[in-house]
């Protein structure tokens, strides 16, 4: 079998396309996530003012037990916002830079790759290759299958999972997977460099030079 090279070209782009939906959704939460704790924030600063004369009122711990609901924020019942009553401590804590929401939402990311790779691109790209599926093995898909079985079906990680992996060596046994920016920054510039690999696979080699200037 020979290398398809246009469909190479085209599962390069469809890729990327790909590696940017996967990193605005990215991004747009995180963004959301600050904007929520900075809303509750906010409201905190009226309600301080607007129960100064009652100190036991205004004080942290108190304003953090008011309920908050996603309703008041967005204008409108969506998604069935008003069901999901929370308190405003507890809704903030979890949307704070690397909070138990991006925690998630790295760990879903990683499900939703290696998903996308085994169910689907890798079957297309080894045939644009023109090699077996079997053949087409790298490491940084090998972690990450290892750390979607983790999060998966394990609560933590084992030695014998570690074994497994050869570039993402971020834990030690009994760690959860957690992914926060830094590590989320990291699988993803190895996804650009995969993509640039593919980009590379669909450049014929036939020895064309440009000339040099003299």
């Amino acid at each position: 079998m020979m290398k398809n090279y246009r469909e190479l070209l085209h599962l390069f782009h469809e890729f990327d396309e790909f590696l940017i939906q996967i990193h605005g959704l990215y991004l747009d939460s995180v963004a959301g996530f600050k904007l929520i704790v900075k809303y509750i924030e906010d409201d905190h600063a009226v309600d301080k003012e607007l129960f100064k004369e009652d100190k036991r009122l205004s004080t942290p711990e108190f304003l953090d037990k008011l309920t908050f609901s996603h309703s008041h924020m967005i204008g409108e019942e969506y998604a069935s916002s008003t069901v999901h009553l929370e308190k405003k401590g507890k809704v903030k804590a979890r949307n704070i830079k690397d909070g138990k929401n991006q925690q998630f939402l790295g760990a879903m990311v990683i499900v939703l790759l290696y998903s996308y790779w085994e169910n689907y691109f890798r079957k297309k790209l080894a045939t644009a290759l023109g090699v077996k599926t079997s053949v087409l093995l790298f490491p940084i898909w090998g972690d990450l299958k290892v750390l979607r079985h983790c999060i998966l079906h394990k609560s933590k990680i084992e030695n014998k999972d570690i074994e497994k992996i050869q570039y993402l060596k971020w834990f030690q046994h009994g760690d959860e997977i957690i992914i926060d920016e830094g590590k989320f920054r990291e699988i993803f510039l190895s996804m650009l460099a995969f993509r640039n690999w593919i980009h590379e696979q669909s450049l014929h080699r036939t020895g064309i030079r440009i000339p040099m200037k003299r």
